[in-house]
């Protein structure tokens, strides 16, 4: 079913949606005050008819003059809201010192409840944006401002540790985080192209690679380094222990190939798990085939998703917060809780809960026949467990050399690209099923149990999850690692002792997705991930701190005593033959 179908309660909240009938003007630098005395400057578009309008705010790091935000901010006015977009604190016209996300928490319910005192204001505010924007809301929300009334935070994090904003699975998120970092290490948005990249991912220790770049020790990206572990630096600012003091409608937006995918569900959960009745009834999850966007087409990376996936965002802000702002019965709250685009069938799919209650949990294990098969790569999966004795296949993994990542940009998307060029090398163990004779649907989490051991005290395991189509393009779906010291917690990390055979659990992340008659699963097994992440340097030092180099060789187990395998998340077909 089309999105455009999907219109809860009759008639379609489509029907309803605010006119723009309003001519706007805008209050430069207005400045805002904080608890400390700080000031923080905002742009206030208005609707010229004098009166009270509900407010959206907008809170950014990257320059609120901007033309995507005035051209939202003057949609938004047209449609009779006040809009406010301000820069954050220490950014460009804003006072104090920038230090990212420190003072959002604070920064964001002073904001909020000046939103619901002005002169112009009707006293009900909501938030709106991506990335940075859409995690300020959620650091806003449990702060219990009273003119807080709905939050639409888009492709933003849940928790900047585990799930894959500064880290993911104990390793640093190199490829975002250090040009992140850099770009905004000042009061304004720093150029970036004219960096050699390969030379300053390489850089070692990763600590460091900031003074290399630019002259100037970076504090926030040294603190994320130096946090390398789970610790009270990070849960502070995380979501975790937060949801139910978030007792509003909540409108999540996010795509698959996004950084952020896996944090929408682990957001949504967290309120299903801890939240007030209301949030739970009255939250709204939309994930798409998108990267990480607001604006998204119908082609991601090299796969053309279809006129479907299109989704007009614009007018999905406008129906929710006229719902929660303005009062107008539209009907969106009757949307089903998820909207999930299944690629593969290209369709939209309703769900009334995560992961699907239909799922059904069903392990592919890892075999070693069929090397001989260039099709098969390095081994089999199947759904047949491991009952005998089988070798293991083992690789050297040497950090000077790291698997290369294949498709990303910077801001954390990884779209889908074909990855047969990284599968001929020694250091990619690569398993595929036979090709399917029906189709098979697999949406929710996905998780990798490998059984392996190394000859070094630390390393890395990485997993990838793969359609291998009809024309042998190998094209990645999601994909995990896991730093073998956090294999029993993320807060109390344990070196390996080598040539000990240990259990890793890898999530994976998430994936809608239908693999089609005559397509293959695949996954790809390593231990690295260049420059996604950092490379484990194998050496059991401090992460990203201690320099030395040490080759290892790795060894992955699928025997009867150790069943190495994926867990995939398997949707039944509706009518089954």
């Amino acid at each position: 079913m089309s999105i455009s179908a999907l219109s809860g309660e009759s008639p379609s909240w489509r029907d309803h949606l605010s006119q723009p009938d309003h001519e706007v003007k805008v209050r430069i630098d207005v400045r805002v005050p904080m608890r400390d005395g700080v000031e923080l400057s905002a742009d206030v578009y208005l609707p010229s008819k004098e009166g009270k309008w509900p407010v959206i705010l907008e809170r950014t790091p990257y320059d609120n003059s901007r033309n995507f935000y005035v051209n939202r901010a003057r949609y938004f006015a047209r449609r009779g809201y006040a809009y406010v977009v301000q820069d954050c604190r220490g950014r460009n016209d804003s006072d104090g010192k920038w230090y990212a996300w420190s003072h959002e928490i604070n920064d964001g319910r002073d904001s909020l409840d000046w939103c619901g005192t002005q002169s112009w204001s009707d006293g009900n505010v909501g938030m709106n944006g991506m990335s940075y924007m859409g995690l300020v809301q959620w650091m806003a929300a449990p702060t219990g401002s009273p003119y807080l009334k709905t939050i639409i935070p888009q492709m933003a994090p849940a928790d900047f540790y585990l799930y894959g904003m500064n880290y993911t699975g104990g390793a640093f998120q190199l490829h975002i985080n250090l040009p992140w970092a850099m770009g905004n290490s000042s009061r304004t948005r720093q150029p970036l192209s004219f960096y050699d990249w390969d030379e300053l991912f390489r850089h070692v220790p990763i600590l460091t690679a900031d003074e290399e770049a630019t002259g100037r020790a970076i504090d926030f990206y040294r603190d994320w380094v130096r946090h390398s572990s789970w610790d009270d630096f990070w849960k502070k600012i995380g979501n975790y222990g937060k949801f139910g003091r978030m007792d509003l409608p909540i409108l999540q937006i996010a795509g698959w190939w996004d950084i952020h995918g896996v944090s929408l569900f682990a957001n949504y959960e967290g309120i299903q798990a801890e939240g007030t009745e209301r949030a739970k009834r009255l939250q709204k999850v939309l994930m798409g085939p998108w990267v990480h966007t607001e604006k998204p087409g119908q082609k991601t990376g090299i796969i053309d998703f279809g006129e479907d996936s299109v989704v007009d965002l614009y007018q999905l802000w406008l129906g929710w917060m006229d719902r929660w702002l303005k009062g107008i019965g539209n009907g969106i709250e009757g949307l089903p809780p998820l909207q999930l685009f299944i690629m593969g069938r290209n369709e939209w799919r309703e769900a009334d809960k995560w992961p699907l209650p239909e799922t059904r949990w069903t392990p592919y294990y890892l075999h070693s026949e069929g090397r001989a098969n260039t099709l098969f790569g390095d081994g089999v999966l199947d759904v047949r467990k491991p009952d005998g004795e089988q070798p293991a296949d083992s690789y050297v993994y040497d950090p000077d050399d790291p698997v290369p990542l294949v498709t990303g940009i910077r801001d954390g998307s990884h779209p889908p690209a074909d990855h047969r060029p990284i599968e001929r090398r020694d250091d990619v163990l690569v398993y595929t099923s036979q090709p399917m004779e029906k189709e098979l649907e697999v949406t929710g989490p996905v998780n990798a149990r490998i059984y392996a051991s190394s000859s070094a005290l630390d390393t890395d395991w990485t997993v990838r999850l793969l359609d291998v189509f009809p024309d042998g393009r190998s094209v990645n779906l999601c994909e995990g690692i896991l730093r073998a010291r956090f294999r029993e917690s993320f807060e109390k990390p344990v070196l390996m002792t080598p040539g000990t055979v240990y259990e890793f659990d890898v999530k994976m992340g998430v994936t809608g997705h239908a693999f089609l008659p005559g397509h293959a699963i695949r996954i790809q097994v390593s231990s690295s991930n260049f420059p996604r992440f950092d490379r484990n340097l194998n050496n059991g030092g401090a992460p990203g701190i201690d320099p030395e180099i040490v080759v290892a060789t790795q060894r992955v187990y699928h025997d009867q005593r150790n069943p190495s395998h994926i867990l995939l998340p398997v949707i039944p077909p509706e009518n089954p033959e």
